[in-house]
């Protein structure tokens, strides 16, 4: 699935697996087998408690590209995973997709692909792009966020 980050998967997969390893370990035998427990214990509740967390991010980054194409925008092979939970379900309708390379102009190339389908681009002295399509406005634009660069659909209301 192309939608949803892979790390999240990992870390859904291993998280029950580690707390499985937890909770079958003996832990009053011996001291070394004492000091084993408890070392894995922290590992093993924080994971739990991020579970829910990144469950909710994969309940929204699941079905972005599907849901981009039904609100009438065009899907770009550039585009790659949903960062955090921003796959454009409602009410806020923000795509934030991670880049799998950075072409250069891609707001123009994508802002010029919307055209074809019926959309109508105006320029922002910013780089971003206004996409109008009768009552359906959008702000397409691509932003820093740490180390990577993610490219940025979101809905003017």
């Amino acid at each position: 699935m192309r939608d949803v980050d892979p790390r999240i998967f990992l870390v859904i997969i291993l998280v029950p697996v580690f707390l499985v390893v937890w909770l079958k370990m003996p832990g009053s035998s011996s001291i070394i087998r004492r000091i084993k427990f408890w070392m894995i214990a922290p590992g093993a509740m924080i994971g739990l408690l991020c579970l829910p967390v990144l469950l909710y991010e994969v309940y929204h980054q699941v079905g972005a590209h599907s849901r981009l194409v039904a609100f009438g925008l065009p899907d770009s092979n550039y585009f790659s995973y949903c960062a955090g939970a921003q796959g454009g379900r409602a009410p806020r309708f923000v795509w934030r997709f991670s880049l799998r390379t950075v072409p250069s102009e891609l707001v123009e190339k994508y802002s010029a692909r919307a055209c074809e389908d019926g959309w109508k681009a105006d320029r922002k002295s910013d780089g971003s792009v206004v996409l109008i399509k009768g009552q359906k406005r959008v702000c397409v634009s691509v932003e820093q966020f740490g180390d990577e660069r993610h490219f940025v659909i979101e809905k003017i209301r």
